[in-house]
């Protein structure tokens, strides 16, 4: 059924046909593995049916199928076909991530960073992203996950994100290694020390910032 599904979709050996392959998806998720649920999910996906692949990615996921759960994740992320949920979509982003995913991990980086007020989940998630970080590209290079009009925004999204980080991490480490030589020579104080008391006053200053952005975020 599954097969006859994947020729009609790709009018393969036969006629392609969108009406006769959703039916024989759906009667391979009705009957078969939890697995044909997340195939029916991509299907409704690729006709931009965002409600219908959210429910079949949420059911799939539901039986423990970790693709669909990095899938419905993405739904939860992006606000398609669900309310835009964040919280979800970390939790799903985790158990995927726990069973094995490194694309459920380096998405679950690139998720904390975007919530940069909240400093632990920012620091978390530039941890996952420097080891992850590979596998996210290879993640929106894929077909199914993410619908293919979406990989493209992504991939510049993603791109952007980097190149920001990385002039931060930078520009943080430039700025440091200059007040550490000027504590240094100021206060004549052995480089090591002066680079730990840098260290604590912008952990601090960092702390103090976030915190302040995250307050001014809540109430607006």
């Amino acid at each position: 059924m599954m097969i006859l599904g994947q020729a009609y979709a790709a009018g393969k050996h036969l006629e392609r046909d969108d009406v006769e392959a959703e039916r024989w998806y759906r009667r391979a998720a009705e009957i078969g593995s939890p697995q044909f649920q997340y195939v029916l999910g991509r299907f409704c996906a690729s006709q931009q049916r965002y409600g219908e692949a959210a429910s079949a990615y949420r059911a799939a996921s539901e039986r423990g199928v970790n693709i669909a759960k990095i899938a419905m994740a993405v739904a939860y992320a992006q606000g398609r076909g669900v309310e835009k949920n964040h919280a979800a979509a970390r939790s799903l982003l985790e158990q995927a991530g726990k069973a094995g995913s490194p694309s459920a991990k380096a998405l679950l980086g690139g998720l904390l960073v975007s919530d940069w007020y909240h400093p632990l989940r920012l620091i978390r998630g530039l941890w996952l992203l420097l080891f992850w970080g590979p596998f996210f590209w290879a993640l929106i290079e894929a077909n199914g996950v993410v619908a293919g009009n979406e990989r493209a925004k992504m991939y510049s999204a993603a791109r952007r994100q980097s190149f920001l980080i990385l002039g931060a991490l930078v520009s943080l480490v430039a700025i440091g290694g200059c007040l550490a030589w000027l504590f240094s020579a100021a206060f004549e104080l052995p480089v090591w020390q002066a680079i730990l008391v840098v260290l604590l006053l912008g952990s601090v200053w960092l702390t103090i910032g976030l915190l302040a952005a995250r307050r001014r975020i809540a109430s607006a």
